[in-house]
């Protein structure tokens, strides 16, 4: 059993059993990775307050076979802003676990404090610069949407012939 303190950013969060719940964490020493919370969905949980999407914290993780979060303790509450929800989205879905980048947790934590999050420079971080992106379906340099799921940059155009999976695909 290892014990790890680390500054994260709650990504998300979602249920596992009756009473726990499994969190979303990008950290500074680990990359993406997901925690189990002991007890984190009753009512009396102390540390389900601090777990809200966006906020920065201090974690200790417990690692046995999988990452327990044991304490949480809340540095900053950022403001919720359709840019913040959607580069967690981005952060969440498109990178791998355990794979830390000192680059992209600084620039993602600069972009927070000013409240000056621009998607072009995280997935330029994240390997999809837009400079060089065209739609995948016609080929126009005038690309509009970046495709999460199928991680393609569409064109307006294309974007709207599309009839599903809309909301999986993040406006430029």
């Amino acid at each position: 059993m290892r014990e790890y303190f680390t500054e994260a950013v709650v990504l998300g969060q979602k249920t596992a059993g009756l009473e726990d719940r499994i969190v979303s964490l990008y950290t500074r020493d680990f990359g993406r990775l997901e925690a189990r919370v002991v007890g984190g969905r009753k009512l009396t949980s102390k540390l389900s307050p601090h777990l809200e999407e966006g906020n920065l914290i201090e974690t200790r993780l417990v690692e046995k076979n999988k990452f327990i979060l044991a304490d949480v303790l809340q540095k900053k509450r950022f403001g919720k802003s359709p840019a913040v929800f959607e580069i967690l989205f981005l952060l969440k879905s498109l990178l791998p676990e355990l794979v830390p980048d000192l680059r992209l947790w600084h620039g993602f934590l600069r972009g927070l404090e000013k409240a000056n999050l621009d998607k072009k420079t995280f997935l330029k971080l994240l390997g999809y610069d837009v400079l060089f992106a065209r739609c995948e379906n016609c080929g126009s340099r005038k690309v509009g949407y970046f495709s999460v799921t199928d991680q393609v940059f569409l064109c307006r155009q294309c974007f709207n012939g599309l009839p599903t999976r809309r909301f999986e695909a993040i406006p430029l």
